[in-house]
């Protein structure tokens, strides 16, 4: 009986080997499968990396002037000389009503800026700067009208609302046809044109004119 049960173990430990060969095979075989994985998704990372730079340098190439610096040096002084004459036209003093005619006049003002021919690219772009400024003015004074019972609005009707409202009564009679359609357009491209501004509107000057497209 002891013979047998010797030999029972005796034949037992070549399938024990044999297991035990075949885990470390399958733990090779995982560890390359992983390194496999990990290279593959190394080399997808390092090329998405590659395309995005190439975008982005293709798209920089596009907004950016090639001259920026030196056109930043040449214009800077006329431009600020520009910006801050629109600004005296158009900041609205503190306390003010929505009703002032002083709110009409620095919209046209503005309006005036940006509609004529003879304005150059980055001065309507500080124009469009300012008409949301004026928006951004202005949306605390109709709420403060609104909730002293000073403005009667309908249900739902919001402050931007009210503000938007004050714009179309600021323009003439003359350019009321498809009135709305541009007031929306002139918000939608002065927060394009206030996203490129980032901290400082004289940075519009380093921008080529497609820039407001993007």
């Amino acid at each position: 009986m002891g013979r047998n049960t010797a030999d029972r173990q005796k034949g037992g430990r070549p399938s024990s080997s044999a297991g035990t060969a075949l885990s470390g095979c399958k733990q090779q075989s995982q560890i390359h499968d992983s390194k496999s994985k990990s290279t593959r998704t190394s080399t997808q990372g390092l090329y998405g990396k590659h395309k995005r730079a190439t975008q982005l340098e293709s798209l920089s190439s596009r907004l950016v002037k090639p001259n920026a610096i030196e056109g930043f040096a040449n214009n800077c002084e006329k431009i600020w000389e520009d910006w801050t004459s629109l600004l005296r036209r158009t900041t609205l003093p503190p306390n003010i009503n929505s009703s002032d005619t002083r709110v009409i006049a620095a919209f046209r003002a503005v309006d005036s800026v940006i509609s004529k021919k003879q304005s150059t690219c980055v001065l309507r772009w500080l124009a469009y700067v300012q008409l949301m400024a004026l928006f951004d003015s202005l949306k605390p004074v109709v709420r403060v009208e609104r909730e002293n019972g000073k403005a009667h609005r309908e249900r739902g009707n919001r402050d931007i609302s009210a503000v938007i409202d004050i714009y179309e009564n600021a323009q003439r009679p003359s350019d009321r046809r498809g009135l709305r359609n541009v007031i929306v357009e002139h918000r939608r491209t002065g927060k394009r044109v206030e996203s490129l501004a980032g901290p400082s509107p004289l940075f519009l000057l380093i921008y080529s004119d497609e820039a407001e497209a993007v």
